[in-house]
């Protein structure tokens, strides 16, 4: 196993520069490698002007000009997309920065689950991401309110739990054990699906559904699905796409941004069913 880093080195800016507004950055990171240091831009000033020699065992270069000019960066627009076709000695790569994350998180909060590697979940979790709160991209509020609806009527029928969130009204803390606890998520396009990050894989059943405004596709959260072994769905209105069904790279019309993604709640529900029954659910595929 490769292992953790000791630093991770920003030789461009300076520490502010890199902190995310909600600090999730800093925050996983504290808690995946707690032993991580850090360098900024003033460090190697620094370095530069004593004339001292840096020596390291290991340095992986990040560079996203770089990674532009990658194969399949033109099918996800992400700089991250060639990580995906690299050869991987086992399908839980991530595996140990998972525990790592969600162990860290668990000891800070009430009724931790202490082994985090052996937990099941007694029934599939499904957790809607409700972003009707959010600056950008909402559903149809007619549309969220019948989805709802039709999500708490599906608990009734099926040996489901369904979680209905809205990450902002959560601590890092409650938004990471409420992913790591999910089977199938549900949400508009939004940063709140790099959650996914925290979830264990259930071959076969877990599952992210990504509801798009018609005719609009950004592939940010089908690639991370892939690469971690989840399966990918997304939805306009009625419609259900998968890989292959939405063309590569990024298209965003008028409208990818308001507050009116229409969603036929009807739809979702049946996906969803097929899902958790295993039944006929198209086969994932993808450009990535």
């Amino acid at each position: 196993m490769t292992p953790s880093p000791d630093r991770l080195m920003f030789t461009l800016f300076n520490q502010p520069e890199w902190r995310d507004k909600p600090g999730l950055n800093a925050y996983v990171l504290r808690a995946a490698f707690p032993s991580l240091s850090f360098l900024y831009r003033q460090d190697f000033e620094e370095f530069k002007d004593s004339s001292l020699t840096l020596s390291f065992d290991r340095l992986v270069f990040v560079d996203r000009q770089a990674a532009k000019l990658a194969p399949l960066n033109a099918a996800a627009n992400k700089m991250v997309a060639q990580v995906g076709s690299i050869p991987s000695a086992s399908p839980q790569w991530w595996e140990p920065v998972r525990l790592a994350v969600v162990g860290a998180i668990e000891a800070s909060l009430p009724n931790p689950i202490v082994d985090i590697a052996n937990w099941k979940a007694p029934r599939p979790m499904i957790t809607y991401v409700s972003r009707q709160e959010a600056v950008q991209r909402r559903l149809r509020q007619e549309d969220h309110v019948e989805l709802v609806k039709e999500l708490e009527a599906l608990k009734t029928r099926k040996d489901v739990d369904v979680d209905i969130v809205i990450w902002e009204k959560l601590s890092a803390a409650e938004q990471i054990r409420v992913a790591s606890r999910t089977t199938i998520f549900l949400s508009l396009h939004g940063n709140g699906l790099s959650h996914q990050l925290w979830a264990p894989v259930t071959p076969g059943l877990s599952t992210t559904i990504e509801m798009l405004y018609p005719g609009g596709w950004a592939r940010d959260f089908e690639l991370v699905a892939t690469m971690l072994g989840r399966r990918h769905y997304a939805f306009w209105d009625d419609q259900l796409l998968w890989g292959s069904k939405m063309a590569p790279g990024m298209v965003m019309p008028d409208g990818f941004h308001a507050h009116s993604t229409p969603i036929k709640p009807t739809a979702v529900i049946k996906v969803l069913e097929a899902i958790l029954d295993k039944t006929t659910v198209p086969a994932h595929q993808s450009h990535l």
